[in-house]
């Protein structure tokens, strides 16, 4: 096992998309964080409506650069072939497959962590005087920690989208289609009544949720969240492990 963990680590560490994707979200989602806060007017003071954790809604965009690098973590080797060299090195194809898929949402947990803190801390130093919050307040560090939670839900579902589909363009059409196009729109196909709840599920809703401390329209409960990102990637990650198994490389 020991050196199936090394073996993936030294893969991961080595490829340039692990460290452009992680670069990408490194700037992306502070910048994000800095533009919200510049722009907040202090007007928003007393604003029963206004959340000062809206400087952390930059992982609607970073969403992408983990989403990615999960589906490149895998699919590239089934393209290459490399993978039938790992499977004949270790036959077990599930303890490959969970090395892969524990590396990784350790790289993403770490990574999504530092990201969401660098993110809070230089958001709230741009806000106007008074609108800001600390790391202490109720709901806050929670908020930080629901935000490098959905950036690993979102990496994983495109590990398993890449061990699913086996072929990075088709993995990658996928993962698109679901996280901004089927959980985009489908909130606007149901009856006006229920997008509010719809929406809410989504992935966007489910993300917004994990890091808003106020009740707003269009979000659930963070428990709820994080349960449904929890559902929504073994929608995935158990069909991968199961075919990984049954199909050849």
């Amino acid at each position: 096992m020991r050196d199936v963990i090394a073996s993936e680590w030294l893969k991961l560490r080595s490829v340039r998309s692990t460290w452009w994707a992680l670069g990408a979200a490194f700037v992306l989602m502070p910048l994000t964080g800095l533009l919200i806060g510049m722009n907040t007017s202090s007007d928003q003071l007393g604003n029963p409506s206004y959340d000062a954790l809206d400087t952390l809604t930059g992982t609607a965009i970073v969403q992408f650069a983990f989403g990615v690098l999960g589906v490149l973590a895998i699919s590239p080797e089934y393209g290459t072939g490399l993978i039938r060299t790992t499977f004949a090195a270790v036959p077990s194809r599930s303890r490959v497959i969970a090395v892969k898929a524990g590396l990784l949402a350790a790289v993403f947990a770490v990574a999504g962590t530092v990201i969401s803190l660098v993110t809070f801390l230089v958001g709230q130093a741009a806000l106007p005087a008074g609108l800001g919050v600390s790391l202490g307040d109720p709901g806050v560090l929670r908020a930080v920690f629901g935000a490098a939670f959905y950036m690993v839900f979102i990496g994983m579902f495109g590990f398993a989208l890449g061990a699913l589909i086996r072929h990075t363009q088709g993995a990658l059409s996928v993962l698109m289609a679901v996280v901004f196009v089927i959980m985009g729109i489908l909130p606007s196909l149901v009856p006006q009544s229920l997008q509010d709840s719809v929406a809410a599920y989504s992935f966007t809703g489910v993300g917004r949720s994990l890091i808003v401390v106020k009740h707003v329209d269009g979000v659930t409960t963070p428990l709820t969240a994080l349960v449904l990102c929890l559902v929504y990637a073994a929608v995935v990650l158990v069909p991968a492990f199961i075919l990984t198994n049954r199909r050849d490389p």
